[in-house]
């Protein structure tokens, strides 16, 4: 059994999905993550969808769900240009807006 890091920011296990970098309390909740990174973004997009009756692609909110589920010993996430979220509440997440769905015909 490896090494648990209870101060994240300090942990070598980290995973990078640009713009957002998660850490990681062990390398089995990294692995964890990486694993379960595409199925959790398909499964949240279909729950939206099924729910609001509109297409929503919102991998951003689906990873920090995820890494909330998966990390069980803290929070700590780093954007491209090293802000630091040491705490879940510290995120705010800002949609850019309705794109037009081309309907086939």
């Amino acid at each position: 059994m490896g090494y648990v890091y209870p101060q994240l920011k300090y942990s070598p296990y980290y995973f990078t999905v640009p713009p957002l970098t998660y850490f990681f309390s062990t390398k089995g909740h990294c692995e964890k993550f990486k694993t379960y990174l595409e199925p959790h973004r398909i499964e949240t997009s279909q729950k939206l969808e099924k729910r609001y009756k509109i297409k929503v692609n919102c991998p951003l909110l689906a990873d920090i769900n995820l890494y909330r589920e998966i990390e069980n010993r803290g929070f700590y996430i780093t954007n491209e240009n090293g802000e630091e979220y040491a705490w879940q509440e510290q995120v705010e997440l800002n949609g850019l807006g309705a794109m037009l769905k081309k309907l086939q015909i």
